[in-house]
């Protein structure tokens, strides 16, 4: 019966797992395509404004995990920068 349980939450996780790394690709496309649009147009990576919208904005719909989804999602931001500047 317990292996059953672990089973279910394992396989919720694996599920959840590749629902993440299939949105993460996306949104790493995005800010791929993004630094190319910089370096067209001489915008610098960096934009403290945004970084901080978008950090609060995860933030605020983390829930009860919001802190720890923020700390995750600025590893997810420094990803995308760094995309970006392979681009620039």
């Amino acid at each position: 019966m317990k292996k059953d349980v672990m089973a279910k939450y394992r396989q919720n996780i694996n599920a959840l797992d590749i629902k993440i790394a299939k949105l993460l690709a996306k949104r790493f496309a995005v800010a791929n395509d993004i630094g190319a649009y910089k370096k067209e147009n001489g915008i610098p990576v960096f934009d403290a404004a945004r970084e901080a919208s978008v950090l609060a904005s995860v933030r605020e719909n983390g829930g009860a995990f919001s802190e720890e989804v923020c700390e995750v999602y600025q590893t997810v931001l420094t990803v995308s920068k760094s995309l970006q500047e392979e681009k620039a």
